[in-house]
């Protein structure tokens, strides 16, 4: 479960993808390229970084331990989000993205 205010490259969660877990994330960009639940948030404030202002999105609590409920309770949805993340896993090994890294790399190096 990682309910972040705001998305990025997380370790963890590809990680646990890799291990056939399912991820529970916020509903925000760019979590939406992983496979498993999403937790509908709301956005009302921002961080200033240093890339630029992003908003921060907040969990709603009672859609978190709905959604938490619903996997304790349905194996079957358990099963579905566990072969989604096998399949992620699957489609973006370091061997099946290895054409697209070639091309983008001889593409910058023109």
């Amino acid at each position: 479960v990682s309910p972040r205010r705001f998305g990025g490259l997380h370790l963890p969660a590809l990680e646990a993808l890799a291990a056939g877990l399912v991820v529970v994330m916020s509903d925000c960009p760019p979590n939406d390229v992983w496979p498993g639940p999403r937790i509908p948030t709301t956005s009302t404030q921002t961080v200033a970084t240093r890339a630029g202002v992003i908003p921060l999105h907040d969990c709603d609590p009672h859609a978190l331990a709905a959604c938490l409920d619903d996997l304790a309770t349905n194996p079957e949805l358990i099963d579905k989000y566990r072969q989604e993340a096998a399949d992620w896993t699957q489609a973006n090994t370091w061997d099946a993205l290895r054409p697209k890294w070639e091309d983008e790399l001889a593409r910058a190096c023109w």
